[in-house]
């Protein structure tokens, strides 16, 4: 098998993987929706159990609570915790007091000596409530600002049952307990949509259950009540729990009928898995036939490059190995570009050395600033030594064969020289003014490139011009490098504005009055591409500025 074919077979196998992997993915996501979706679906309704149930609940309560304000607020009842006499009138209103409520309740008082003087319950003494659970209530009431509920098992009436207390401390005289049968609570409770329900106190003692077998089973098993998913006698619960009073815990339950576990739901699944198996595996055939079609193209055309051929790709199947013949056409014509201008660039590198020379050396400059130093001895040998020192400095930084780029202050100490020189010799004829920013010194500028630019002002001017002024700024804004040179000489028209404009081009041809320029304009242009300009902006008789802008990167 050859290496295409390799690489079709791989790529069938790759499409069924991934494509199987998708399939699983999406079971897997479908399976977990559903889930998540049952525990919400189970958390809403179980919510809305608990907010029913917790407002019935609360109801009571608030109904005992109110009872218990009367009372503290009748001065009757008061005075029948304390006294001796126990007036029947006071029963009555005792018994109004207690049908007040919705439900059924059974009222039992006790003075604040723990002794009952008062109960609802009829036909027998109400003597259930021993010592022990007495001192518990009056101990509750004594430390608790609320009513406390409670739960309580006895024999009443001669009938036992499970009742749920309601208790509070009526001002300083005494205790007041309300009785409410589970039977009469579960009777005015609705639960639904909630399965079952238990509230239970602080001590995990069950005030009220919607079911007590439920309960008797989860005591039996040992449910731990602090997992959301429980199972009582082989059966899946729901559970959710909230706090509806201070130390009171309603739990609400609700039987799990997922349709995870639906069966028909997974045999369907499989059969569509099988389908897809089937048609994925054609299907990953004739993609792979395809794609590996376009790769012979590809290859037969990346072996013209292979053999030295840089010429462009010609391919053209519509896919995305057309997009990469296309991306390495760019790249082949980026190689050309590269290599275009690197020739032109070391061209232009040695034309530029050919230029400083003949600048740097040329007679007339070398002539007038020798002839400078000559008088300069006789009369002021000091300031002939500094030009001197100066114009060796300009020889030996202009030959010396240093780096394409300097920083900005290396090429300022040689532009001072080259100005304080050009000063010394035309005096008051010549003024100069350098303003750089402190953030420019230690940038790096192509070397050479300003010293042109004033050349250039000085060799246009001079002859014609009685006072020459020329200001030398660079400032940075916005990421940008501006380095100016602006003099008030003569200026230039319209048409030798826009003839020098095209001297300054990336394609002008250089001339004999503007090499200088051209060259600047060029070296920028190689060096720095787009992320360079220069921009000259000229008035007749008002002067001349000319900008050099350069991008900063991340130097």
């Amino acid at each position: 098998m050859n290496n295409k074919n390799r690489f079709q077979e791989k790529l069938r196998k790759q499409i069924l993987k991934i494509t199987f992997i998708i399939v699983f993915v999406a079971l897997v996501i479908f399976y977990v929706s559903a889930a998540l979706y049952d525990g919400f679906n189970s958390k809403r309704k179980l919510s809305l159990s608990n907010e029913l149930i917790q407002e019935q609940f609360m109801g009571m309560i608030y109904q005992c609570d109110r009872s218990f304000l009367e009372m503290s607020q009748n001065k009757d009842i008061l005075n029948f915790f304390t006294s001796k006499n126990k007036e029947s009138a006071v029963y009555q209103e005792l018994y109004t007091v207690n049908q007040n409520t919705n439900l059924k309740y059974n009222l039992v008082l006790f003075n604040h000596e723990g002794e009952m003087i008062f109960t609802s319950f009829k036909g027998i003494e109400f003597d259930a409530v021993n010592k022990s659970y007495q001192k518990l209530v009056i101990r509750d009431c004594n430390a608790s600002k609320e009513s406390i509920v409670l739960s309580y098992n006895a024999t009443i009436q001669g009938s036992a049952n499970e009742f749920t207390v309601i208790a509070d401390k009526i001002d300083e005289v005494g205790y007041a307990l309300y009785y409410v049968k589970d039977v009469d609570l579960l009777g005015a409770i609705e639960r639904k949509p909630a399965d079952h329900f238990m509230i239970i106190d602080s001590h995990n003692q069950v005030l009220v259950a919607s079911d007590s077998q439920l309960i008797s089973k989860m005591n039996r098993s040992a449910i731990d009540l602090s997992e959301n998913e429980i199972k009582i006698n082989n059966l899946f619960y729901s559970k959710q729990s909230i706090e509806i009073y201070p130390g009171i815990e309603l739990v609400s339950f609700l039987y799990k009928d997922s349709i995870i576990n639906n069966k028909s739901l997974i045999l369907i699944m499989i059969l569509v898995a099988a389908f897809l198996a089937v048609v994925l595996n054609y299907y990953s055939r004739r993609i792979s036939a395809n794609t590996s079609n376009s790769l012979n193209i590809l290859l037969d055309e990346m072996d013209k490059i292979k053999k030295g051929n840089l010429e462009e790709l010609n391919v053209h199947t519509n896919d995305e190995f057309e997009i990469i013949a296309e991306e390495t056409n760019e790249m082949i014509r980026e190689i050309k570009q590269l290599g275009k201008r690197n020739e032109q660039l070391v061209d232009l590198r040695r034309q530029i050395e050919i230029k400083q020379l003949e600048s740097q050396f040329n007679p007339h400059f070398l002539y007038n600033t020798l002839e400078t130093i000559r008088y300069t001895m006789l009369m002021d040998q000091q300031a002939a030594s500094d030009l001197i020192l100066k114009l060796t400095k300009i020889l030996r930084y202009s030959i010396s064969d240093s780096s394409d780029k300097v920083t900005f202050i290396e090429d300022l100490e040689y532009i001072q020289s080259f100005l304080e020189i050009m000063k010394f010799r035309f005096q008051e004829r010549f003024e100069y003014l350098v303003k750089i920013d402190e953030k420019c010194y230690h940038r790096v500028i192509p070397k050479l490139i300003v010293q042109p630019l004033i050349e250039n002002s000085i060799r246009h001017n001079y002859k014609d011009k009685k006072n020459l002024t020329v200001w030398l700024t660079a400032d940075i804004e916005d990421n940008l490098m501006i380095i100016e040179v602006e003099d008030n000489g003569d200026g230039m028209s319209e048409e030798e504005l826009l003839e020098i404009r095209k001297v300054i081009a990336i394609d002008g041809k250089m001339t004999g009055n503007h090499i200088g320029l051209s060259n600047v304009a060029k070296r920028l242009y190689l060096l720095y591409g787009n992320r360079t300009r220069i921009e000259i902006s000229s008035r007749k008789g008002i002067g001349t500025k000319v900008s050099i802008i350069i991008e900063l990167g991340d130097e």
